[in-house]
């Protein structure tokens, strides 16, 4: 009975794979599907373990499929740790224009991102390519994988997903891809990062902002772009 279900839950989820069932269905709903794979992993385990693991004498496959057991859980447990710490809010503005603090310069390592929530809003990946910094939708055109936890190769913000790419100053796939995501404007004071909130339409260039000598006359009340 139980492997019926998991096979069930499987044969669901490989049938709507495709990137036509994730536009139809919407990015909620096809997400709230296919977290049916955890449903689907536990009723393989009590599936092995009312029916292979009863009729052996060898402890070897109960060893085998807790350790497995243990390292899938253990594993997840730290990628969400890690993704809580990676991620954060926005807190503070500046001189009263809205403008949201999003952390310190040195927060963004080189080549890799950082991901940002804007309070009852969208979440903002900063990358730091070659000096500078921009800011794009943290949610991947694709399906909505976290590009913050992504990185830089070969100077285009890839998705740690599936690969998709996506240039950093305009949130544009390269060529012959379509795919746009939204921009956002920054600013540096005092060695701090500071988040228009208000995004740009998708594929809206925004020059990189340079760290070096980023500092800005006034502060983030003027957007670079």
């Amino acid at each position: 009975m139980f492997g019926a279900f998991a096979l069930a839950i499987l044969i669901l989820l490989a049938v709507t794979s495709h990137d036509f069932w994730f536009s139809f269905l919407q990015p909620k709903v096809w997400k709230a599907l296919h977290m049916g794979v955890y449903a689907a992993y536990v009723a393989v385990i009590v599936h092995v373990a009312f029916g292979a693991m009863q009729s052996t004498k060898s402890p070897m496959l109960a060893l085998v499929v807790s350790f497995c057991a243990c390292a899938v859980i253990g594993l997840h447990l730290l990628a969400g740790y890690d993704t809580r710490n990676q991620s954060r809010e926005c807190a503070g503005t500046s001189a009263g224009n809205g403008w949201l603090s999003a952390g310190k310069v040195e927060d963004v390592a080189e080549g890799r991102g950082i991901a940002v929530q804007i309070p009852g809003g969208d979440t903002v990946a900063i990358f730091r390519p070659g000096g500078t910094l921009s800011a794009i939708s943290n949610a991947c055109a694709h399906q909505n994988g976290p590009l913050g936890e992504g990185c830089i190769v070969d100077g285009l913000v890839t998705c740690p997903w599936h690969g998709y790419q996506y240039r950093p100053e305009d949130g544009c796939a390269p060529a012959p891809f379509t795919e746009k995501l939204a921009t956002y404007n920054l600013a540096i004071e005092k060695g701090e990062i500071f988040l228009d909130p208000k995004a740009n339409a998708p594929g809206t260039r925004v020059e990189p902002l340079a760290i070096a000598g980023g500092e800005q006359a006034g502060g983030p009340k003027e957007s670079v772009a």
